[in-house]
């Protein structure tokens, strides 16, 4: 079966916003029966076998919430 991943972030991480810091880097990964994890682009394609599995970091992040009195 071919695989492709479309996801962003991978190497610049999003701006903060209302004075937040940037946000956390995203990750794939695909994990191959009986090895190590092999890290992926954030846009890839990649053909995989039964008992592999991918693994997708979507960290969020990077905005501040400011409370005001009323």
């Amino acid at each position: 079966m071919t695989v492709s991943l479309l996801s962003q972030s991978r190497k610049i991480p999003l701006f903060g916003r209302a004075g937040g810091k940037c946000g956390a880097l995203g990750e794939n990964q695909w994990l191959k029966l009986g090895q190590l994890p092999h890290p992926l682009a954030g846009i890839a394609i990649t053909n995989v076998q039964a008992g592999d599995r991918l693994r997708i970091c979507t960290p969020g992040g990077g905005f501040r919430v400011v409370r005001t009195s009323n």
